[in-house]
Order: structure tokens, then sequence, then C-alpha cells
């Protein structure tokens, strides 16, 4: 049987928050299931260094859901379903569990940023604000998105795969002309 302390991140001085993730790993909904501990270890983790508001689905991808480093996030929606399921398995545990913790962890809808409350707070978004789906909407525009930090990766391989391409089109041109004497039909 999995260990509930598997994949908590080390909180130094946080003692809190810590016994938050051992009770919410020990629950039913994240007892079995130890894609969804090393996911909510791998955000809270990277939130607590200060990188939460700067993950992508590439990097959950790779870094907490064992994806190789050619995964394509554009048309692969798996990070971005495997933490749709963490955000309701949190709920459904605070629907049942929440009044016994001092503490509230949520990942709020646009980003893949934890937030941490008290019971009388809940969460909220990051500027404080409470209305995640106002400031959502307030920062989408017409304009396109940037590009994901992994797209020159997947450039690079696509030129590589193109190079790698050609080179064995002109071997095999190459190859032809060799047994055939130089004349071609």
């Amino acid at each position: 049987m999995p260990n509930s302390r598997d994949h908590i991140p080390d909180f130094g001085d946080a003692e809190d928050l810590r016994e938050e993730m051992v009770r919410i790993f020990a629950a039913r909904q994240f007892r079995r299931s130890p894609v969804m501990r090393k996911l909510f270890g791998f955000l809270v983790s990277e939130t607590l260094a200060g990188r939460g508001g700067r993950l992508k689905a590439y990097t959950i991808a790779v870094d907490a859901l064992g994806k190789p480093p050619t995964f394509d996030a554009q048309s692969d929606a798996y990070p971005r379903v495997q933490v749709g399921r963490l955000r309701g398995l949190l709920d459904e545990f605070y629907e049942e569990n929440g009044e016994s913790g001092p503490l509230r962890f949520a990942i709020p809808k646009g980003g893949y940023a934890v937030s941490f409350g008290t019971e009388e707070e809940a969460p909220t978004d990051e500027t404080g604000t409470g209305d995640i789906e106002a400031e959502i909407d307030a920062t989408q525009t017409d304009a396109p998105m940037l590009p994901d930090a992994d797209r020159p990766i997947r450039e690079q391989l696509r030129l590589w795969r193109l190079a790698a391409s050609v080179f064995a089109a002109i071997a095999l041109v190459l190859a032809i002309l060799q047994f055939s004497g130089g004349r071609l039909a």
C-alpha cells in the first residue's frame, strides 16, 4: 500500500502545509492514486518555489506525469485533463473533510499554480479579488497566444526530421545511380 507521505515536498518551516498534504494524501480520493499525489506534490513545490505562475502543460507532462521530452502539449490534452481531475478531487475532498483541517488548497481555473488559504477565507486568485473567472475573461483578447517555451524544441525536431528525410532521399538517388551505372532509365 502506498505511503500517504509519498510525493510531499519539503516545506521547510511550513508545517501546516505539510500536515494538510498528509491529510489530503491519506483521504480516499488520493489514497490509491499515485499519479494525482505526484502531480499535486509537483504543483505545490513549484508554487512554493515561486514558479507556479509560469507552469506550462509541457512542463507538467514531462516533469510530473512522466511523459517523454518529445511530448506535444499543443496536440495532447493529457496534462490539462489530469489537472482538471485534480481540481475535482480537491473539491470533493474539501466537501467531505474540509471542516477538520486548518488550510485549504485549490488550483484556480486558468492556471496551474496552487493557492493556499484558510477555511474561513477560501483560496482565490493570486491578486486576491476572488473573481478568477472575471480576471481570466479580462485578460483574454483576440491577440494570438504566445507559443509555449517548448516550441523551439519542437521546431528543431521538425527541422532535424526534414534534414534526415532529405538526406535519405539523396542517399537513395545516389544508390540507384551507383547500381545503374550512372544512367537513369
